[in-house]
């Protein structure tokens, strides 16, 4: 479904596998949540389905875009913030909580440490 809105959900260490499989398949034949056995669920305020999971949720609807060629980056503007309520202070994400970044390739980011999907699965069923 196409929709002016997007929600960011902010995953941790524990989904690195699932964050993996749902950024490397196609939602257009495959249901990412059924296949990775994450949860959706309602956002606050946009359509887009959060992901209960991720301790923290962001929803945006979309502002404006700009295309870079092969890629479109869309800006938006937040209009609910929402998850645990112990992972934001002051308006900010709380230092316990290490949201997984992806840096590229197999490569993510969580606190200071980087990992490897591709070391993390080998001998795994991937999901």
């Amino acid at each position: 479904m196409l929709t002016d809105e997007f929600v960011i959900n902010l995953p941790t260490r524990e989904l690195l596998e699932q964050v993996w499989a749902v950024g490397t398949r196609s939602g257009r034949n495959v249901d990412k949540f059924q296949a990775t056995g994450l949860t959706p669920i309602p956002a606050v305020v946009v359509k887009p389905l959060r992901i209960a999971e991720c301790p923290t949720h962001v929803e945006c609807r979309i502002v404006d875009r700009v295309d870079t060629g092969d890629h479109t980056i869309f800006i938006g503007e937040v209009v609910a913030k929402s998850g645990d309520p112990d992972a934001m202070k002051d308006g900010a994400l709380n230092e316990r909580i290490e949201p997984l970044f992806h840096l590229g390739g197999k490569k993510f980011l969580c606190g200071r440490e980087r990992l490897d999907v591709g070391r993390l699965r080998r001998g795994k069923r991937s999901v």
